[in-house]
């Protein structure tokens, strides 16, 4: 990639160090419009077996039949699996876009030692 291109790319991200590194910058980031949609449909999920594990470890504890506390609890780890997947897609989508950030900023780097190579001079 030529170097104004990533530079353009790093002035649309409008990276700031300080910033990037606070709780705010990062929900921020996690909330931005690309992955909006992604973020309410992973919550969604995430809220929904909540609810679901809520509701199924009620009825486990009032139930008196070996079939259905069979079946209540396979519901609680089920939907417990399904909120924990969701965390940790919650996870990845919150440090994709510290990880791209960084890739770019690494080949600004070396696009400029490069030119420095080139030219002959060091970098400092």
């Amino acid at each position: 990639m030529p170097d104004k291109t990533i530079q353009k790319i790093l002035d649309d991200i409008d990276y700031d160090a300080g910033r990037e590194d606070t709780l705010r910058g990062m929900m921020v980031s996690f909330f931005e419009r690309r992955t909006l949609f992604m973020t309410v449909w992973v919550a969604w999920w995430g809220v929904g077996a909540a609810l679901l594990s809520a509701w199924a470890a009620y009825m486990f504890l009032h139930s008196q039949q070996t079939r259905d506390l069979i079946m209540y609890a396979t519901i609680f780890t089920s939907s417990l699996v399904i909120l924990g997947i969701s965390k940790i897609l919650s996870w990845q989508m919150w440090n994709r876009n510290t990880v791209r950030r960084e890739l770019k900023r690494l080949e600004l780097l070396i696009a400029e030692l490069a030119k420095s190579l080139e030219t002959g001079t060091g970098r400092g």
